[in-house]
């Protein structure tokens, strides 16, 4: 169900690392840009860097367990985010899925720690001004991100692991419990970081952490909006192979009308019918298709936090880093 012109040229690998496709968004290079914006002189290029390489091998680590757990995986580099997105073979437990979130951390702070002790220095210690900027760079891109990643705040990895047993634990209300947990601890976190001269480099990111959180806990109060005054064309037909539960049909019927129209009624039909079929990366890049047709992309996220259809989507790993994307 990949097949729409409009798909193939927001969701076409980059590159390929280790086998898995590799989508690097803008809003990376706009990441990276603010890096050497925010950090001037040697800092910046370092950080950039650092950054960057880091991120990459945090993706691999993650979808590197996944793959070993039978799961196709896709990696995506956006704004002050990577993402895996996988789409397994069987019902994963949720150990399984915290082994995947944690592999990510690991895969960053383990090759930065190497280097860094390469280069003599200590990594269980914070870098002074005064150190060299490529082990500041690499300390704070690889040992602090790395283990900032690990606090149980959604959609960081450690709070990935705790909704991962608190949704088993409590089935209806888990991602809610964990969600307002998550906008508490961020909060404190940010607080922290800034009172304290050594970290402020890290308030950058929990702060802009925070304002996703937030984003997100509007976002499921507001009511749900229609996204179109009228069906687009076709929509009644596909809205029909939906609900004969013909999904593959209606997935290829969809795709074929959003290619001539590029509606974003119908984009949203199509990642129904992929979430139906539980491919959830399919169903994902088609709500990124919605969200670049539609005049308020605003209107597609209603639509995945309102309707029950797209439970499967909201309780995946990468839902966190999708919502930022439909957002930016």
């Amino acid at each position: 169900m990949h097949n729409g012109e409009t798909l193939r040229r927001t969701w076409q690998p980059s590159f390929r690392a280790l086998g898995f496709p590799v989508h690097v968004r803008p809003g990376f290079f706009v990441f990276v840009i603010l890096a050497l914006v925010a950090y001037r002189g040697a800092l910046g290029p370092w950080l950039a860097g650092s950054i960057a390489v880091l991120t990459v091998t945090h993706e691999l680590g993650h979808a590197t367990i996944a793959r070993l757990h039978g799961a196709r995986a896709e990696i995506s580099l956006d704004m002050f985010a990577g993402y895996t997105t996988y789409e397994p073979t069987r019902e994963m437990t949720a150990p399984e899925r915290a082994m995947i979130a944690l592999a990510g951390p690991l895969a960053q702070i383990v090759p930065a720690v190497l280097v860094l002790i390469a280069m003599g220095f200590n990594p269980l210690r914070i870098p002074g001004f005064d150190e060299p900027a490529a082990i500041r760079a690499i300390w704070w891109a690889g040992p602090a991100l790395g283990i900032f990643n690990l606090l149980p705040i959604v959609p960081l990895d450690g709070g990935v692991i705790v909704s991962a047993f608190a949704e088993r634990r409590w089935p209806e209300q888990g991602r809610r419990y964990v969600h307002r947990g998550s906008i508490a601890l961020t909060a404190l976190v940010t607080l922290g970081l800034v009172l304290n001269r050594a970290t402020r480099p890290m308030a950058f990111f929990s702060g802009a952490l925070l304002v996703f959180q937030l984003a997100q806990l509007r976002s499921e109060h507001r009511e749900p909006k229609r996204l179109a005054a009228l069906p687009s064309p076709g929509w009644s037909a596909i809205r029909e192979l939906l609900d004969r539960d013909e999904y593959a049909k209606a997935g290829q019927y969809g795709a074929t009308l959003f290619r001539q129209g590029g509606h974003a009624d119908i984009a949203v039909l199509v990642a129904r019918a992929a979430t139906r079929l539980d491919e959830l990366t399919t169903a994902m890049a088609w709500l990124q298709a919605a969200a670049i047709a539609a005049d308020d992309p605003e209107l597609v996220i209603d639509q995945v936090e309102t309707d029950p259809e797209f439970a499967p989507v909201r309780a995946h790993t990468a839902f966190g880093a999708l919502h930022l994307v439909l957002t930016s």
